[in-house]
């Protein structure tokens, strides 16, 4: 039995989530407006989080999880609040409880002491310093294996506009540190009930478009089995599912193919009562709405209606008219259209070798071509479709900036990379031969020399190395037999 068909946490009273429920009740709805979420909330968004309380057996009431708004710049300049569903780490207490308590005394969990680490690497099973450490780590005995997380400081800290940490990472940043560590253990130890989950302390410091991504495929998440248990309950076969990602592909195309440059806004046109961030808030019969609008021409100006079919007969004179007469010899013929100019840099553009590094560093900083753009808006104040537009101070300033990130991400992956390996029974001695080795065989170097030290490793190869060492078996896994058999003499 999955979590996921769990019921919600209370079982009585005027805040109880029943299983057959299909929108929230006033008092619900008041008590949600008290924790945060205000009359602006689009009615897909509320849907999806009851249904997603719903399926993992959740208490919004009880905070173990969070419908958090956050401010999103619009094209115009103005700013509105976006909503995107978080668990909070009791949530995963509860989850992992449940998951236990599944199959009674033969599936039992139980934590390790956490270990801080200061920034020269010592561990400390308490910290007292009024300093933040520069990690944590939490392991999880699962049935006697152990299920180790561990979070850098400054991968997940929270700041300001100005950089400094913010709200609870500036009060207790150690407890922040452990929570965001807990959470990976715990993934990690119940993927099955974890694996698509992320805490909302862990979620703070990202951009609003990675949150609203991330909250998207966990609603996909929640609802993807709706139409399994449909006979069961029959409210699930109703339940809002998000559309997915080729559905939203396809939809884009769409709109390319009718003329559609400001996709925003005919979404705007066609659903004027909802309010969206993006694409990825539509539900799947909203997008299939907003296909059958389109291929209808709905909202379409004219010049972007295509063409009725010419008639076969159409070049053809009519039998009253006349046929026109040649065109004098003398008349010169019409001159050909100008071809089209390419877009125009800006004065001061960046030149190649800058962008080259900017997009290098994007991709090592984790940032996706999705992404980049929003990046920039909320980093540098500035709003282009294509890098090629950036002025080269503006680049430059970009660089700046992306390179503590790209060094944080660099520390996180190591350090995971140390845990998972370890975990797996590897040691610390043959973790930098291994890394090189699988980096020379699995990926396409460009007629560059073998890598030797882990220095030489690029962050996307790092993370590629990660995700093979957490493969299950036969889906690329690696370990530390694997290398050990592939270097025997």
């Amino acid at each position: 039995m999955s979590t996921d068909t769990l019921p919600a946490v209370h079982s009585s009273g005027a805040l109880a989530i029943q299983p057959d429920q299909d929108n929230w009740t006033p008092e619900q709805r008041a008590v949600l407006t008290q924790l945060g979420v205000q009359g602006d909330c689009p009615t897909a968004v509320l849907v999806g989080y009851l249904h997603l309380c719903q399926r993992r057996g959740l208490d919004p009431f009880l905070k173990q999880v969070y419908l958090v708004g956050r401010n999103q710049k619009q094209r115009d300049g103005s700013y509105r609040t976006v909503y995107t569903p978080q668990t909070g780490i009791d949530g995963f207490r509860v989850l992992a409880q449940r998951a236990a308590r599944r199959t009674g005394i033969e599936y039992e969990y139980e934590y390790e002491d956490t270990i801080w680490f200061a920034p020269d690497g010592s561990r400390h099973e308490v910290w007292l310093w009024d300093k933040p450490p520069a990690a944590a780590k939490v392991t999880v005995l699962k049935n006697g294996k152990r299920f180790s997380g561990v979070a850098l400081y400054s991968a997940y800290v929270d700041t300001d506009r100005e950089g400094k940490p913010k709200n609870r990472w500036k009060a207790d940043p150690a407890g922040m540190t452990a929570k965001c560590a807990e959470a990976q253990a715990l993934r990690k130890a119940f993927p099955e009930d974890l694996g698509d989950l992320y805490t909302d302390d862990e979620m703070a410091h990202l951009h609003d478009d990675e949150v609203n991504e991330s909250a998207a495929r966990t609603l996909r998440q929640a609802t993807a089995n709706g139409s399994q248990h449909a006979d069961e309950d029959p409210k699930l076969a109703t339940a809002v599912v998000m559309a997915s990602n080729q559905e939203l592909h396809s939809l884009a195309k769409l709109m390319d193919a009718k003329g559609v440059t400001d996709k925003l806004a005919y979404l705007h046109k066609v659903f004027p009562e909802e309010v969206f961030s993006s694409a990825a808030d539509l539900t799947a019969e909203q997008a299939q709405q907003v296909t059958e609008a389109l291929n209808r021409g709905d909202h379409l100006d004219p010049e972007q209606q295509e063409p009725d079919e010419p008639q076969e007969d159409a070049a053809q004179p009519s039998a009253a008219e006349p046929a026109a007469e040649p065109a004098s010899e003398a008349e010169p013929a019409p001159a050909p259209p100008a071809p089209e100019q390419p877009q125009k840099r800006p004065v001061g553009a960046a030149n190649r070798t800058t962008l080259t590094k900017l997009n290098t560093l994007f991709g090592e900083a984790g940032v996706s071509d999705d992404a980049r753009f929003m990046w920039l808006a909320q980093n540098c104040n500035v709003e282009v479709t294509s890098t090629v537009q950036l002025i080269a101070a503006k680049a430059d300033e970009a660089i700046r900036k992306l390179e503590p990130e790209v060094q944080a991400r660099c520390d996180d992956l190591k350090m995971r990379i140390v845990t998972v390996w370890t975990d797996l029974g590897g040691t610390r001695d043959e973790l930098t031969p291994a890394v090189c080795w699988w980096v020379n065989a699995n990926t396409r170097r460009r007629n560059k020399p073998p890598v030797t030290q882990i220095g030489q490793v690029s962050n996307v190869h790092l993370d590629a190395f990660l995700k093979a060492l957490s493969a299950g078996p036969g889906n690329g896994q690696v370990t530390p037999e694997h290398f050990r058999q592939a270097t025997a003499p």
